[in-house]
């Protein structure tokens, strides 16, 4: 590890630094106002950074607020089960940060570049200019967090293939294909820290255009089937093999999707295809 810095002696007060790590040269002086921090680390245990953090303690003023800005070319966070026990975030001990990840991935999901800012604001985290362009999706969105309350977030979100991004994002999809874009206003309890599927609730509008349902049953297929006049000789013999072996081949399926207690909810989906309109 190497560092420099700019300072003035009396009193003395650091005007700008600059710590490298990882490499084999001193990393280059920034300009007055601004701590650097650049290097490659094959992996950090981020849990035992915070740990540590907590243990800390200071004497004298306390440290100013400075912006941050984060630029990386890789970051990939390991999912876990497990939580670290730490003081609950409060706005005030909050910076501006400036985010920018050119290829980021959450566990075994790649969500490509990432970036976004936040800046705190009394008693009110704002977190804007969210961007996702992710191998299969694009997304783009901007939130806040009022401290003692919900984050709250709204977001709109585009894909050429549907069935893709849901598998990229690890959910199963009978769907294939699709071109899907919706947007949504969604909460949950707490801080940003404290984000949960389980506890994400909100509305979200879907629409997705010409793609596939494989896999359907016989028992939709009956309901489905039953509205398409081209098929009447088969449905009055109670034969919906089409629709099982060949999948529904649809041209929309719009509505608006309700998310509470990790549950997903829906009253007006409506489904327009060849065969059938349900």
């Amino acid at each position: 590890m190497s560092a420099v810095w700019h300072h003035q002696l009396k009193p003395f007060q650091l005007q700008g630094a600059a710590v490298g790590f990882g490499g084999k040269s001193e990393p280059p002086l920034p300009k007055r106002g601004l701590l650097q921090v650049s290097g490659t680390l094959e992996n950090v245990e981020l849990k035992e950074w915070l740990q540590l953090r907590e243990q800390l303690t200071t004497e004298g003023q306390d440290a100013p607020r400075l912006p941050i800005e984060v630029k990386m070319q890789r970051l990939h966070l390991m999912s876990s089960s497990g939580e670290v026990n730490g003081k609950p975030l409060r706005v005030k001990d909050t910076t501006p940060l400036s985010f920018h990840v050119d290829s980021f991935a959450y566990g075994d999901v790649p969500l490509g570049r990432v970036e976004f800012t936040l800046r705190p604001e009394n008693t009110k985290l704002l977190f804007n200019d969210l961007n996702i362009k992710a191998p299969s999706f694009t997304a783009a969105g901007r939130g806040q967090w009022v401290e003692g309350e919900n984050t709250s977030i709204n977001l709109t979100l585009s894909s050429d293939d549907f069935g893709r991004m849901m598998r990229e994002l690890g959910f199963a999809s009978v769907v294939t294909g699709g071109e899907v874009s919706a947007n949504g206003e969604l909460f949950w309890p707490g801080s940003p820290a404290s984000f949960s599927l389980s506890q994400l609730e909100g509305v979200v509008q879907v629409k997705i255009d010409d793609g596939r349902i494989e896999d359907v049953k016989p028992g939709a297929g009956k309901l489905l089937g039953l509205l398409s006049l081209q098929a009447l000789p088969r449905r009055l013999f109670l034969d919906f093999s089409d629709l099982a072996e060949e999948g529904l081949q649809f041209t929309t399926i719009e509505g608006d999707i309700r998310l509470a207690g990790g549950d997903a909810f829906t009253q007006n989906l409506h489904i327009e295809s060849l065969p059938a309109n349900m």
